[in-house]
C-alpha cells in the first residue's frame, strides 16, 4: 500500500498552533509519513525533514477562496489519495495500525468509496449502516442523505474527489455544509475502534477568541506543552462549546468528565463521555 501525503489547512491567523500540531502527529502517527502544510506565509517554526511547507499564495485574499487555493495544490498532485486535515485538529492517541490498515485495503479494493472517516467524527451519530464486523469494531458506511458526508475531519479522500468537491466550495463552512453529496459515491469509518484520535471539537474557535481546548488531550501530554513553553495554563480550557466552559486554570490536570454535565446539554454531554471519558479515569 502507498501510504497517502497527509496535507494541513493552516493560514497567517492560526499558523502558530503548528507548534502544537507537529509534535503531537509526530509522537501519534507511528508509521513513516510525509506531510505537506498548506498555508500563505511561511510559519515561525522549524519543520521536521518530512514536513513541506506549500503556500498556496502570498496573502490569503478571502476566506472565501479558500476552498479554490486548496484545490489548485491537490490538482496538480499525482497521489490518488491524500490524508485531509485542519491545523487545529490535534493528535491525541497512537494511530491505530490494524483498523487503518483494514481500512486502507477497502479503499483501494473499491473505486466508489471517496472518503474513509479516521476518527469518531460525525459519523457515528448519523444515518449509517454496518458493512463488516470485524470483531470488537465494525466498518460503517454513511448513508447517502446523511449530512456531514462532507468535513474538514481528518479523512482519508479520494483525491480527484475531494478536489471537485472543494471547486464547488468557498469557505470551509459552506464546505461541510453545502455539499451533501448524495451521489452515489460510498463514504466509510468505523465504529467501537478508530483509526486516529484528535480534539474533535477544534483547539480553536472563533467562539473563544484567546482560548484553546485541550478537551481529549491526555493530561502527561497537556504537562509537556506548559512545561516546554508552548501552552500558557491560562488560556485552555476544556471543550469548545457555546457558552461557559471550564478553565484549566479551574480544574488543572485533575480534570474529569463529570464536570462538564454542569456546563452542556445532555445530548452533548453523553457525546463527551463517548468521546473523553477514559482519558480522564
Amino acid at each position: 500500500m502507498i501510504e497517502p501525503k497527509i496535507h494541513i489547512i493552516t493560514c497567517d491567523k492560526t499558523n502558530h498552533v503548528l507548534n502544537l500540531m507537529i509534535p503531537f502527529l509526530d509522537k501519534y502517527w507511528n508509521r513513516e509519513k510525509e506531510v505537506n502544510i498548506l498555508g500563505f506565509s511561511e510559519p515561525d517554526i522549524k519543520l521536521p525533514p518530512n514536513y513541506n511547507f506549500i503556500s498556496m499564495r502570498p496573502q490569503q485574499e478571502s476566506i472565501d477562496d479558500w476552498a479554490n487555493d486548496i484545490a489548485n495544490v491537490l490538482e496538480n498532485e499525482s497521489d490518488d489519495y491524500v490524508i485531509f486535515t485542519l491545523d487545529d485538529f490535534i493528535p491525541v492517541d497512537t494511530l491505530n495500525i490494524d483498523v487503518y490498515d483494514k481500512v486502507r485495503t477497502l479503499i483501494e479494493e473499491d473505486s466508489n468509496i471517496v472518503r474513509c472517516s479516521l476518527g469518531i467524527d460525525l459519523f457515528v451519530n448519523s444515518p449509517h449502516t454496518v458493512i463488516e464486523n470485524c470483531g470488537d469494531y465494525d466498518i460503517i458506511e454513511q448513508q447517502q442523505l446523511s449530512d456531514y458526508r462532507i468535513t474538514t475531519q481528518p479523512s482519508i479522500w479520494k483525491r480527484e474527489y475531494l478536489v471537485s468537491v472543494l471547486r464547488k466550495s468557498t469557505n470551509p463552512w459552506l464546505f461541510e455544509t453545502k455539499n451533501k453529496a448524495n451521489d452515489g459515491f460510498r463514504m466509510i469509518g468505523t465504529r467501537n475502534r478508530y483509526c486516529y484520535r484528535w480534539v474533535e471539537e477544534t483547539a480553536l474557535s472563533g467562539r473563544h477568541p484567546g482560548k484553546i481546548n485541550v478537551l481529549g488531550m491526555k493530561p502527561e501530554d497537556i504537562k509537556w506543552c506548559i512545561g516546554n513553553g508552548i501552552l500558557r495554563p491560562e488560556e485552555l480550557q476544556y471543550g469548545q462549546h457555546v457558552g461557559r466552559v471550564p478553565q484549566f486554570i479551574d480544574y488543572g490536570y485533575d480534570f474529569k468528565i463529570e464536570v462538564l454535565r454542569s456546563f452542556v446539554d445532555n445530548i452533548t454531554y453523553d457525546l463527551y463521555v463517548k468521546k473523553y471519558k477514559s482519558v480522564y479515569e
